[in-house]
């Protein structure tokens, strides 16, 4: 899954960091945070803000055998 940084994100929207920052404390676009308590989105926010519905990962599922 991509992710985007701040400023990455920000020119991918057409808004300022500080919009985003904002939004953010205000709850409107919530970013996730690393472990340095950096910012950051992923691409199914993206996805969200332009209104189109992020689609779940598939994950692959193993079936253990039991004898």
């Amino acid at each position: 899954m991509k992710i985007y940084r701040l400023n990455e994100f920000a020119k991918l929207i057409n808004k300022s960091v500080q919009t985003l920052q904002r939004w953010d404390g205000e709850g409107i676009l919530k970013a996730h945070r690393s472990k340095t308590n950096r910012r950051y989105y992923i691409h199914n926010q993206y996805l969200e803000y332009i209104g189109q519905k992020a689609t779940p990962e598939k994950k692959n599922l193993v079936k253990e055998m039991i004898y």
